[in-house]
């Protein structure tokens, strides 16, 4: 089962009541929105870390609220590396899905959460179908899927 980082430096209300502790899930808060969250220690390709986030019950993270691109800011701020979040054209170009429901990146939304030169699908031979969140381009760019990176994995809160 892959590690995790936790944390645990950053404005948390924890309780093994809403997260699952024991396997590294925190509890990150931004206005209404609540989400479990944990950051692996070890780099894989998209379609591994995308696995490994499900065998933890969750999924990479997604972004389709302002107030969870608040939560991955201020993760990305503590952290200061490239990961992997759930969201990729991989099935048809240019046609980004969320990975926990299917549901289509919207056009508004495009501009939100990608750079204004980004999706490019720059790779040599056009092949950046997956999502990480990038330093550089803050917050959102694609790359190609097999390209090793941490990846931030998401689960509901749970109802005490």
């Amino acid at each position: 089962m892959p590690t995790s980082v936790a944390i645990s430096h950053m404005t948390t209300y924890v309780t093994t009541q809403l997260c699952n502790t024991a396997s590294n899930f925190i509890l990150q808060q931004n206005g209404s929105v609540s989400v479990c969250v944990r950051m692996s220690s070890a780099g894989v390709n998209y379609t591994d870390a995308r696995d490994a986030c499900q065998e933890f019950g969750g999924n990479l993270y997604t972004i389709k609220t302002q107030e969870k691109l608040n939560i991955l800011k201020t993760i990305a701020g503590t952290f200061r590396f490239n990961f992997w979040v759930g969201l990729d054209d991989m099935e048809t170009e240019g046609v980004f899905k969320w990975v926990d429901d299917g549901t289509t990146l919207t056009y508004n939304w495009t501009r939100t959460v990608f750079n204004v030169h980004q999706p490019s699908n720059g790779y040599p031979n056009g092949n950046e179908d997956c999502v990480e969140y990038n330093q550089l381009y803050k917050p959102l760019n694609d790359v190609n899927c097999i390209i090793i990176l941490k990846y931030l994995c998401e689960k509901k809160v749970l109802i005490p």
